[in-house]
């Protein structure tokens, strides 16, 4: 049906196949909410009735929110019984019920988290999971985004199997054609999206020929042209004095770099047909052709055999490109077997999978069985962003809802712009043809009237302005309401909307007859651009351009462009500008600088002993360094070495604790994030190294990747999209570069990207080029005049269907345009001019049809548009040269003041420990106890030997160090890169103190923790035999000193409690390790406290002082009740009696072997009474491990 009606949606009837063309900003996601809303109540259907589907996660999430936000509105109307809202008003009049309506939309409201409301995909898979037996559906199987990897494998494995055994001649030609890597068969694959596709055909079709004939032939005439050439050395004075050849085509000049080149052929032995430059001059039939009129050419065998070479050689040739061909037709065929039979075997299926499985179904023996349960589910569907759909989804919605259900179909074909991604505007088109209804939104809600009639006028005034019948430009209109306080005024005055700036070639250097050099506009026309930004800013800033009473900001404006390359290119010049910008892109990460950057750092931490990876990495902009900086780090060996140790700190971090760790601590440790930023993009070259980073992690933990593995996992991603052939665009969207913050920044964005967003002001700055793909591509999709998707390999037909081809491509380019110049608000800049390839651009198809631009005159350009001026909806101008500065204007810092808190909070409800008990000033309850508070007095140091543990330095950094010692320490195989690497980390000189800590863990390993039990040491407890930095919490009631202090007399502890206050809430605490021995479980706490340089102040008698002095007592038996009650939970038949060890506090200066165990070692082992009572009176309920 061709017809196209004004849709009202109040009255479209609500039924049929219905096809709903949204021009830009005509309110189509508002369209969709009142016809959801009329279902509801005109039709009496539950949201989990209607079908709602899109093509993107964002846009389901927006439809919900949307329609979620309608239904309210719509129930406070008819609650209310009034609404300003015209639709709702509408509605309330046409409902004869409004308790009925009350009574739905409630309901509605109620049930909406069961509401349809899908993409495509996920829809697919519902239905297939649902039905499973129907669609015959594994029901284990896995939905993945990424099937490269498996097709990389298919890929390669065709590779070697057809290509390693086959003639060497064949090879070097597959080489010297671009088929040169198994990346080159992923191309001709299109990544995959061309495997598998039912409604794709592939041309031409043919068998491999045989070639061993032609290649014995090429070979026999190859060895006579050999012979001959050695046989006859005067062929090139035959050629330079021979008075008969036409010195035009035989130049003297010439001849002996073409013999000389014939010679390197002849004489050197290539696997190789591609014969030498200026080859046909010596042959018989060129000769001929090439002497004066009525001369007699020069012979010579030799010239014959170069004859025979020749045609031995094209026969070849053509042979070799037709196996070639059939190959590649193979490789369809192979990829989609392979694909499916891997798919199958690892239980996995991809996204497309979804679609072509559901649509096998539907055509499938149990197709009609299928379709009937998903109309029960579903009584009525609406398909947004249809422009965008594909011959697989709509015979799934046609199969289902097409035979007179209930479908509307919803989209604007003048935006079907994502053909590479495989939607197919032929597919849309027929569905016109299906349509019972079709129907057009007439309004457009989002631009300035003025800005909408510039628009109408370039695609009214000629007929098929999009190129296809089926798409036709319907006009459309301002809303009634006025806009007059919305509108853009610069310099207070209301300009024209659409400006023109058109390029005259004496601008650019250009001869009159000849077009306009496209290097130069690439150059010019960024600059151009970013000054007229400059210039609307410093007016904004001003408040003399004025959007309504709001002064214009960067934020207000969009730059679009086509290509990933001119995203870069324009950002370049905003950046030189010092215009704060922010890019969106498809791009992928994994080509950014900032990747490359981080793989060299990454392999310099994977090899840290390797010094030219280190000075690679050191002069990477993350790290820093230049030249100079480098030379003086070299010059001094001190410091050389220093720098050179961090890298063995971050291997050893990365191989024990994990990349992530590593990573982090290199960001703080070399300053990255303050470098980076100081850089103008700094925001955006930090979001692809904390991006990367992410993936990096991501990579790490699911595919379980050591320190080799993720370095070549993220190098073979970089030189992959490195590579010409590589893809640069993301394969997935977690590999898409990320946005950093886009508040009040000009916004460059790709118009694929922008399509259903706007932005107040755009410029289109490469418009006006109207390059074609398709014109030398060596394979392309079209459509034959059945409308079917041909993929066209390499046909003798090639040539016509390429015209085909480049067809379609200046459809949508046409479509691109419309897009962009749909974006804006308010003002929108074109540029124009005989520019080379604009003939073909979509400005040439509507401003100048069947003329060529880039032959015409400039004044005759110029002039042919003066009548799209009449109305002050277009403004022609120069293309702009001036430089205009710029200075951003940064936000006044608004001085905050905090409201004043007015309630209560009970302090003696809080989170204890036994550092906030003993010391209730501090505030260290949520850190470990590291020897950070203590009443110990320092020790004199006069007679102390330098190479004892005694004079190593003493307070909290020696005892975080040494407590991080023991915690990453193998007690069995103690590693002395651990403690070298330990000592670097905490500061600390390792050449000087090596020596000493090596004494100092050896002496604490080996000393008997027991006198009677001389081989009872930590040198026998292994890894698996201990927990490090147990932490603990567990509830407290009411804590009082005097009840604790009764407690702990009972047992003859005589502890003060005078500084403990009442305390209630959770009690917290990390112990330091807990290992096991032989069957029972003994506590361990670490104290680095310097008590005196004698052994005397460590032996056991003096420690009993010491613990009481400084309240470690409490400390063990709070640590023995968290151990306690840990292994109640955790050892089955537990007895206190039986199972727990004991308490051990190590004062690790004190240990030596020499000395024995009653020196450095407190022990102990409460009785169980106490425990238990003291677990009671703590009033431990239940215990909550971290």
């Amino acid at each position: 049906m061709n017809n196209i009606e004004k849709l009202e949606p109040l009255s479209a009837p609500l039924q049929g196949t219905n096809l709903i063309e949204a021009s830009a900003g005509t309110g189509k996601t508002y369209t969709i909410t009142t016809l959801f809303i009329r279902l509801i109540l005109e039709k009496h259907l539950t949201v989990d009735n209607i079908l709602v589907v899109t093509f993107t996660e964002a846009a389901t999430e927006e439809l919900r929110d949307r329609i979620r936000r309608r239904l309210r509105e719509a129930l406070l109307a008819f609650q209310q019984g009034k609404s300003q809202d015209d639709v709702l008003a509408g509605l309330m009049q046409q409902c004869a019920d409004h308790q009925d309506a009350i009574f739905r939309l409630t309901n509605a409201l109620r049930g909406f988290d069961e509401a349809g409301i899908f993409t495509i995909h996920s829809f697919c898979r519902q239905m297939l999971q649902e039905n499973a037996f129907e669609s015959g559906m594994l029901f284990d199987t896995e939905l993945v985004k990424n099937q490269s990897q498996l097709l990389r494998e298919i890929v390669e494995d065709f590779w070697r199997l057809h290509l390693y055994e086959t003639s060497p001649l064949f090879i070097t030609y597959a080489l010297e054609n671009a088929f040169d890597n198994p990346t080159r068969l992923l191309n001709t694959l299109k990544n995959g999206q061309y495997v598998g596709q039912p409604f794709l055909k592939i041309i031409p079709y043919h068998d491999s020929p045989a070639f061993n004939v032609e290649e014995m032939a090429f070979d026999s005439a190859l060895t006579a042209t050999r012979q001959a050439w050695q046989a006859a050395p005067e062929i090139e004075d035959l050629l330079l004095n021979d008075k008969n050849l036409n010195r035009n085509k035989y130049r003297t000049t010439s001849i002996p770099k073409w013999c000389q080149e014939l010679d390197n052929f002849l004489t050197t032995h290539q696997l190789s047909i591609t014969l030498p430059k200026g080859f046909e001059k010596f042959t018989r039939t060129t000769i001929a052709q090439s002497v004066k009129k009525n001369k007699t050419p020069p012979q010579h065998d030799f010239f014959d055999h170069c004859e025979k070479l020749s045609h031995c050689q094209q026969l070849l040739s053509d042979n070799f490109q037709q196996h070639l061909l059939a190959l590649k037709l193979k490789l369809f065929k192979i990829a989609e077997q392979d694909l499916a039979h891997k798919k199958h075997e690892h239980h996995i299926q991809s996204f497309d999978d979804l679609l072509i499985n559901l649509h096998k179904a539907l055509k499938g023996a149990n197709g009609q069985n299928l379709a009937q349960l998903i109309r029960k589910k579903y009584h009525a569907a609406l398909i947004d962003e249809f422009q965008d759909t594909d011959p697989v989804q709509y015979e799934i919605f046609r199969t289902v809802f097409g035979d007179g259900h209930i479908l509307f179909l919803i989209g604007d074909p003048k935006q079907a712009i994502y053909s590479f991604r495989g939607a197919d505007i032929f597919t849309y088109m027929a569905a016109c043809r299906d349509a019972t209804h079709r129907y057009t939104l007439a309004t457009n809600w989002r631009s300035e009237p003025d800005l909408i009639s510039g628009v109408n006028a370039l695609f009214k005034q000629i007929n098929n302005p999009f190129l296809f019948e089926d798409i036709p430009f319907q006009a459309v209109q301002a809303p009634k309401r006025p806009l007059d306080d919305k509108r853009l005024k610069i310099e207070n005055k209301y300009l024209p909307p659409l400006q023109l700036w058109f390029i005259h070639r004496h601008i650019a250097k250009c001869l009159p007859e000849k077009p306009i050099n496209k290097g130069w506009a690439k150059r010019q026309i960024p600059i151009s651009v970013g000054n007229e930004i400059a210039r609307l800013l410093m007016l904004g800033q001003k408040e003399q351009a004025l959007i309504g009473n709001k002064p214009l900001v960067a934020g207000d404006i969009a730059v679009l462009v086509r290509t990933n390359i001119q995203a870069r290119q324009m950002q370049r010049v905003l950046s030189k500008l010092r215009i704060p910008n922010v890019l969106y892109s498809r791009e992928s990460l994994f080509s950014s600088k900032e990747v490359m950057e981080m793989e060299r750092i990454l392999m310099a931490v994977a090899d840290p002993g390797n010094e030219p990876l280190i000075k690679a990495a050191l002069t990477t902009d993350m790290l820093g360094m230049n030249g100079t900086d480098l030379h003086k780090l070299m010059e001094n060996e001190a410091l050389e070495q220093k720098r050179l140790s961090r890298f063995h700190y971050y291997h050893y971090l990365w191989r024990n604790i994990g990349f992530i760790q590593m990573f982090r601590t290199l960001l703080l440790k070399e300053q990255v994030q303050p470098r980076l930023l100081s850089y103008p993009d700094g925001e955006r070259r930090l979001t692809n190294v904390l991006h990367a980073a992410e993936l990096l992690q991501q990579a790490a933990v699911q595919q379980k990747l050591n320190i080799t593995g993720l370095y070549q996992w993220l190098s073979q991603l970089h030189h992959h999209h490195k590579t010409p052939e590589g893809n640069k665009e993301a394969e997935a969207d977690e590999q898409q570069l990320r946005l950093e913050s886009d508040e009040k920044l000009v916004k460059i964005v790709t118009i694929h990207k922008s399509k259903g967003l706007e932005y107040p002001i755009v410029f289109c700055p490469f418009v006006w080029d109207g390059i074609l793909y398709n014109r030398k591509g060596e394979q392309f999709i079209f459509h034959n005049d059945n409308d079917e998707l041909i993929l066209d390999l390499g046909s003798t037909k090639q040539e016509q269907h390429r015209l085909r081809a480049l067809e379609e491509e200046r459809a949508e380019n046409l479509r691109l345009f419309y897009v962009a110049v749909t974006r804006a608000k308010h003002r929108c800049y074109l540029i124009w001019g005989a520019l080379r390839d604009g003939s073909k651009s979509a400005l040439a198809h509507l401003l100048h049809p069947g003329v060529d631009v880039e032959k015409a005159d400039d004044a005759m350009l110029r002039e042919s548009l003066q009548y799209l001026t009449k109305d002050n909806t277009l403004q022609i101008a120069d293309l702009p040269t001036d430089y205009a500065p710029y200075r951003r204007q940064f936000d006044k810092i608004e001085k905050l003041k905090p409201r004043p808190f007015l309630g209560k909070i009970d302090k003696g409800w809080k989170v204890s420990s036994f550092t906030s008990l003993s010391n209730p000033s501090s505030d260290a309850a949520d850190r470990p106890d590291y020897d950070e508070i203590t009443t110990i007095r320092p020790i004199r140091e006069n007679r102390i030997d330098k190479n004892h543990i005694f004079s190593f330095p003493r307070g909290a950094r020696a005892g975080t160090f040494m407590h991080a010692l023991f915690e990453n320490l193998d007690f069995t195989q103690p590693s002395p890169e651990i403690i070298n690497l330990q000592l670097l980390n905490f500061g600390y000189d390792v050449e000087k103190w090596q020596t000493v800590i090596l004494t100092l863990v050896d002496d604490v390993l080996n000393t008997p923790l027991e006198q009677n039990l001389p081989y009872f040491s930590l040198s026998g407890i292994s890894r698996q035999k201990r927990l490090n930095e147990l932490e603990f919490y567990y509830p407290i009631s009411q804590v009082m000193p005097q009840t604790l202090g009764t407690v702990f007399a009972k047992f003859d502890h005589q502890i003060s409690f005078n500084q403990l206050a009442p305390v209630r809430g959770f009690m917290k605490g990390y112990i330091d390790m807990v290992f096991e021995y032989e069957g029972c479980y003994y506590l361990i706490d670490y104290k680095s406290t310097m008590l005196g340089a004698q052994p005397q102040a460590y032996h056991y008698s003096s420690l009993k002082e010491v613990m009481r002095r400084e309240g470690y007592i409490l400390q063990y038996h709070i640590y023995a009740v968290a151990l306690h009650r840990y292994l109640s939970a955790r050892l089955p038949n537990y007895r206190y009696e039986e199972h727990f060890g004991g308490v051990y506090y190590l004062f690790l200066r004190g240990m030596s072997p020499e000395w024995g165990a009653d020196y450095g070692i407190y022990r102990d082992k409460p009785a169980a009474a106490l425990i238990n009572q003291l677990s009671t009176y703590l009033g431990v309920q239940d215990l909550s491990w971290a």
